[in-house]
């Protein structure tokens, strides 16, 4: 249980808080963690999977059989990388996307040999590209392109609103890291000029035209880097833990189900890229630590007003990026609107402190369940609509607006908000050209956007008396024996809803 609490946070963040708190009772509080800012050398890998997102969607053809086989799948892609990661020494912070991020290097040690974390580093991707760099499933291969940079990590961690933190490593190494992931294709491990520098006397590659070094081979034997004993960890680590985890997954997990989270869920997901923060090397005080704090404790005063569920707030290749989705906890007919209204409310907030942003909204079918391995693993959605959310969001600028939505979510919210047209545009992934829009004001005379799943029910249920009469005939067999109530149905037919019927009729 421990074991299964900690995979859902990388190591760094058991090195920051174990040794100080192994006897403390409480937790720790909110003026105390959000002073924590660690400034450290690492080797930073990305390890980018091309064919995620067709896998799951493949499977995703199949229903509930499909669930079960791209859970089986990504989870044996998942944990032999893994395996390798920790053989040596790696630390997943995030899963960004259809990307790995690890790092190498240990906050409590600033002092590390630079040389050896990049050499590891690299000898790791190199591994990883000779034994998972290829896996077929249901007819997809999976391929891998990696990249490696080094520099200094900024550890922050941020939040604290409901004592809900994000752990958010920042930094110009993430800018480095671009360049060698653009480059590198399938099969390959491509590094930065600073990571040659450390590497070059003991390693077999070639500088490309964008500066961008191939690495062919490296010579070298890793060190040994001690790993963590989880079985050791004490109590209060394991709760600490529970306040970088949703409370919607903690549910499952308190209650032995983490293995019943794969589903296919109709959701929408808002992909905001935030501009105007620095991330300057140097004194840690130099990252916007203040306002990306208010940042993220913004979104997570709006996504607890209406239901929303803060994916991700992290920084990659693509610069500094807030993931947003709604129907995750409960599937409505309001998420599209919600989604919308998030995005207005964020884009106000970064007006408010001299930022900008782009967004971008989409709305359907996701695979959203548990991604990685039972060492380390993060809460994912993963499909066409997710892929899609983020494109737009960088196409907004090229069409002169701060924000996109596709149709199905343009549709559902324009009931709301006064909606515009914008384009028909090409997007990477898709064969031919999509409908977007744009939101221009909101529609004044609409009730107010309030969550509708909290308190009880409202409003009648109709045309469910059959499985009304039928599940309380078995609510009435719990009285005497101890059974289990299996609901299932295709996402958004009303399963939540009947589920509350049955509680307001006890």
């Amino acid at each position: 249980f421990r074991m299964e609490m900690l995979s859902f946070v990388p190591n760094q963040v058991v090195y920051r808080f174990d040794a100080p708190l192994d006897t403390a009772d409480t937790l720790i509080s909110y003026e105390d963690i959000r002073k924590l800012v660690s400034q450290f050398p690492i080797a930073l890998m990305f390890v980018d999977i091309s064919g995620f997102t067709a896998l799951n969607e493949n499977f995703a053809k199949l229903g509930k059989d499909g669930i079960e086989e791209v859970t089986r799948h990504t989870s044996q892609y998942f944990t032999a990388m893994i395996e390798i990661i920790d053989h040596f020494g790696g630390d997943v912070l995030k899963f960004a996307g259809d990307a790995l991020m690890v790092c190498f290097g240990d906050e409590r040690d600033h002092d590390q040999d630079v040389h050896d974390l990049v050499a590891t580093a690299t000898k790791c991707s190199l591994e990883i590209q000779e034994r998972v760099g290829l896996y077929e499933a249901q007819g997809v291969q999976l391929t891998l392109h990696i990249a490696v940079a080094t520099g200094d990590l900024f550890a922050l961690h941020l939040g604290g609103i409901d004592n809900k933190w994000e752990y958010f490593p920042a930094g110009q190494i993430f800018n480095q890291i671009h360049d060698p992931l653009d480059s590198a294709a399938s099969g390959e491990v491509c590094a930065s000029e600073e990571v040659w520098e450390y590497i070059k006397d003991i390693s077999v590659g070639e500088k490309r035209a964008d500066g961008v070094y191939y690495i062919e081979s490296i010579e070298y034997d890793h060190a040994t880097i001690p790993t963590i004993n989880f079985e050791t960890l004490s109590d209060t680590m394991r709760n600490i833990a529970r306040t970088y985890i949703g409370d919607s997954i903690l549910k499952k997990i308190d209650v032995g189900q983490s293995n019943w989270i794969a589903e296919l869920r109709k959701i929408t997901v808002v992909f905001i890229n935030l501009h105007g923060l620095s991330f300057q090397q140097g004194n840690g005080n130099e990252v916007d630590r203040f306002q990306l704090d208010k940042i993220l404790r913004g979104a997570q005063k709006i996504c607890k007003r209406i239901d929303g569920y803060i994916r991700q707030f992290l920084v990659d290749d693509k610069g500094c990026v807030l993931i947003l989705m709604f129907g995750i906890k409960k599937n409505s007919s309001s998420d599209c609107a919600r989604g919308v209204y998030a995005s207005q409310h964020m884009k106000s907030l970064l007006e408010n402190l001299n930022l900008s942003c782009e967004i971008g909204i989409t709305s359907g079918l996701a695979f959203c369940g548990l991604v990685g391995s039972s060492r380390r693993k993060e809460y994912a959605a993963v499909g066409d609509i997710v892929n899609l959310s983020a494109r737009l969001m960088g196409k907004c600028k090229s069409l002169g607006v701060d924000l996109l939505m596709d149709k199905p979510t343009a549709e559902k919210a324009e009931k709301r908000y006064k909606i515009r047209y914008v384009d028909n545009i090409a997007v990477k992934g898709k064969s031919d050209t999509i409908e977007v829009f744009t939101v221009e004001c909101m529609n004044l005379n609409s009730r107010p956007l309030r969550s509708s799943y909290k308190g009880t029910v409202k409003h009648p249920l109709i045309g469910r008396d059959s499985e009304v009469n039928i599940l309380m005939q078995h609510m009435e067999s719990l009285q005497v024996s101890s059974i289990s109530i299996l609901l299932t149905g295709s996402p958004g037919i009303g399963k939540s809803r009947l589920s509350e019927e049955l509680v307001e009729i006890g």
